[in-house]
Parts: structure tokens; C-alpha cells; sequence
């Protein structure tokens, strides 16, 4: 599970939401798509660390169940800024090796997490998009989406890349969008099929943008 918040974490979060809020100017579409209870996947594009705080965002009474899978050796090494993040948003350790224990031990925490009811965030392409177009995935989504047999909803981001790409220092202000889409049948055991479905309709989003 996530790591306990302390008690300036929650102000400090609340005011990093109103930042951007104002700073990018968000506008979040397709919300009524998002189940109004119990556990669900959010499967969305990943260009940007501003990804993970538009969605806490976008996703409006239910940000408190959000949880993000995210690199352990990362995140959770005792790196600055990698701990950082760690405490301020609701990160979930996840093992990179592709081996079968750690695909194993990362399904254990998901299953938790959906035992408990949180919304689990997935970036298929398993880490930030160097050009800002979406990038193959990787087999978790395939591995974890048909396994955990919860709703999976599209979702696009659209505007992170352009306020702070991989290498930038500091994010210039614009306009962030997140939509959200219909949840996406699972068909039989999931797998690579869901993957190809989840990956056409965050095409459509993106193509339906305002």
C-alpha cells in the first residue's frame, strides 16, 4: 500500500492541485466514465511527471482512493526526489525486473489495492515518451488487466509534454487536458486483446480532444 501521509503532506498536495489548476488552466472531460465506487484501472499516456498530478486532479471526490504503481529502485531507494514523490503522492512500490516473481509480487499489491477499492493508474508505455507520442506498451497491461478483472478506463493527457518534457527544469504554463473514456469490455482472459482495445480508444480521445 501507499505510504502514510504526514500531516503537512495533505495541505502540501492541496495547494500543488490548486497550482495547477491555475497555472495550466485544466479542463477534465468524460468524468461521469469513472465508476462511482470500488476498484477500477485508469490506463492513460505518460509523457510527463505532471501526469500523475493531473489525474490526482481530473478524477474529482475519488482522488483519496488513487494509488500509482512506480518504480521502487526509484522511487523508493532514498533518492531526494524520488522520496519526495513518494510521500506526497500515492505511490505504490513496483518491481521493474520483467522476471515472473516480480510480475507476482507486483499483482499481490494490485490485488490488495483492489481488495481495499482504490483506483489504480497504469502508464502502459512503462515510462515518459521522449517524442510526446504514444509509445508501445509494455506487457503489463496485458499481464495485470486481464488478471485483476476490474473496469479499465482510457484515459489521454494531453498538454504535459509541451509544460515540462523529460529533461526540462521547470514547467511553462498552458493548458493541460485529461479525458477520460468508456470503460473497456474485458473479452475472455484479457490479455493482449484489451491491451490493442485500450490502446484504440486512447487513440479516439485524443482525436476527440476539444
Amino acid at each position: 500500500m501507499p505510504l502514510p501521509d504526514s500531516p503537512w503532506h495533505r495541505p502540501a498536495r492541496a495547494l500543488l492541485l490548486a497550482w495547477l489548476r491555475m497555472w495550466f488552466r485544466l479542463r477534465v472531460t468524460g468524468v461521469e466514465h469513472l465508476p462511482a465506487s470500488g476498484a477500477f484501472l485508469i490506463v492513460a499516456n505518460h509523457t510527463s511527471h505532471l501526469d500523475s498530478l493531473a489525474l490526482l486532479a481530473a478524477v474529482g471526490r475519488r482522488r483519496g482512493d488513487l494509488v500509482f504503481p512506480a518504480a521502487r529502485d526509484y522511487f523508493f531507494s532514498g533518492r531526494r526526489l524520488g522520496g519526495l514523490a513518494a510521500r506526497m503522492l500515492p505511490l505504490l512500490p513496483f518491481e521493474r525486473e520483467g522476471h515472473i516473481g516480480a510480475l507476482k509480487q507486483n499483482l499481490r499489491r494490485l490485488e490488495a489495492c483492489r481488495a481495499t477499492g482504490h483506483i489504480l493508474v497504469l502508464f502502459p508505455e512503462g515510462t515518459r515518451s521522449a517524442t510526446g507520442e504514444l509509445q508501445p506498451f509494455k506487457d503489463g497491461l496485458s499481464f495485470f488487466g486481464g488478471r485483476l478483472r476490474v473496469p479499465v478506463v482510457p484515459c489521454w493527457i494531453d498538454g504535459t509534454f509541451r509544460a515540462l518534457p523529460r529533461g526540462a527544469g521547470w514547467p511553462r504554463p498552458g493548458r493541460l487536458r485529461v479525458a477520460f473514456g468508456l470503460p473497456v469490455p474485458l473479452a475472455g482472459d484479457g490479455g493482449a486483446a484489451l491491451a490493442a482495445a485500450v490502446r484504440r480508444a486512447m487513440f479516439e480521445l485524443r482525436e476527440r480532444l476539444p
